[in-house]
């Protein structure tokens, strides 16, 4: 019911679209009308929004012309259950381009101008999601290094049992949650 309000789900942005999209995909659930909403949301709305804010070349952000991994990694995200439908598989391809261009020599990921766990976490998701292997595949590893590497090697602290967002600092939970669900 939450999510049945189409202009309440886009009121933030881009980020309202991907999650409500792969929330109701998560359980395969109907988005029903609701007495009041004149916008009712549904899976085409969702991908449509999703799409038409795809940045020229590739990609997603939150508003900005250059894409952003994060973003770009949770859209694909939301789009691998319709990569049959021609026009998402031909965004997905180009958010895929996107990510393999921009992974860092040592196989991580950065956002806002900085290396970090989460980002990392993001791409694994998006790999996985969308059946490829973030270990194996050859466009996703750089000078032997992969992403699976890189958060592991920069970011998991052993002592501590968590991720940390950043090299060096503490671990921290969102870090933590996201290191370990990827």
């Amino acid at each position: 019911e939450k999510l049945s309000d189409f202009n309440n789900v886009v009121y933030q942005g881009i980020n309202g679209a991907i999650y409500a999209l792969i929330a109701v995909d998560a359980g395969g659930y109907e988005l029903l009308p609701v007495d009041g909403i004149t916008n009712i949301t549904n899976r085409e709305k969702l991908i449509d929004y999703i799409l038409t804010r795809e940045i020229e070349g590739g990609g997603w952000s939150l508003g900005e012309s250059t894409p952003d991994t994060d973003v770009t990694a949770m859209a694909l995200q939301s789009l691998a259950e319709y990569k049959h439908m021609p026009n998402v598989k031909e965004a997905i391809d180009r958010g895929l381009k996107v990510l393999s261009d921009t992974q860092s020599n040592d196989g991580g990921y950065e956002s806002w101008r900085s290396a970090n766990s989460e980002s990392n976490a993001q791409v694994i998701v998006a790999l996985c999601t969308l059946g490829i292997n973030p270990a194996t595949d050859e466009n996703f590893a750089k000078n032997g290094n992969n992403v699976l590497t890189n958060m592991i090697k920069d970011y998991y602290v052993e002592s501590k049992g968590g991720f940390r967002h950043v090299d060096g600092t503490d671990i921290d939970s969102m870090a933590t949650n996201q290191g370990f669900y990827a």
